[in-house]
């Protein structure tokens, strides 16, 4: 399963931290979050994370990035799965 925070459009518009009063927690807009059962679903999405990566010269490094990339894996084991 796939959640998206703050909705997705054609355009990427960055990241934001916001606050959701009725839930009383801070969240960040445009951050994926995504449950994968094997390694090779995880790195299809960090490959296109990857692919969506900006990048644009500065007068330091011709191929500079302008954007950023994150990667936290969540390890669960259920009860009773032997591995």
């Amino acid at each position: 399963s796939q959640r998206e925070v703050g909705g997705r459009g054609d355009e990427f518009s960055g990241l934001r931290l916001r606050w959701d009063a009725a839930k009383r927690h801070f969240f960040v807009e445009n951050l994926f979050q995504y449950e994968c059962s094997s390694a090779e679903e995880a790195s299809q999405h960090y490959q296109q994370g990857i692919q969506n990566k900006q990048v644009a010269s500065t007068t330091m490094n011709v191929a500079s990035s302008r954007s950023h990339t994150l990667l936290v894996l969540t390890l669960l084991r259920r009860e009773g799965e032997k591995g």
